[in-house]
């Protein structure tokens, strides 16, 4: 298998705010989804994290750049979704969790 990342370049935004709680600084994404890639009659659960920054300005995520992460993540696990539907933000880690939804 390649280690090659498509990058998923038509992701859409929708969340009903890019308002958080995030302090202003910069950050990753990740998400807990299974790995799509393989064929496997057990899927394999994994922690994806995406190494593109997501810039938190005055209370509120720059979308584009939170469309590009999500996207990456979506590239590496092989999932098809395409639409970002939450962002929460992890004090403990300093980072945001991810949902994306088909």
């Amino acid at each position: 298998m390649s280690t090659l990342v498509q990058m998923v370049e038509d992701m859409n935004w929708a969340m009903d705010s890019d308002e958080t709680d995030a302090p202003d600084g910069t950050y990753s994404f990740h998400t807990t989804m299974f790995d799509y890639r393989l064929e496997s009659d057990e899927p394999i659960l994994l922690g994806w994290h995406s190494h593109i920054p997501v810039e938190v300005r005055n209370g509120h995520i720059n979308k584009t750049q939170a469309l590009a992460a999500a996207g990456h993540l979506m590239g590496s696990c092989g999932y098809w979704g395409r639409y970002l539907e939450t962002a929460k933000w992890d004090s403990k880690t300093k980072s945001f969790e991810i949902t994306v939804g088909s």
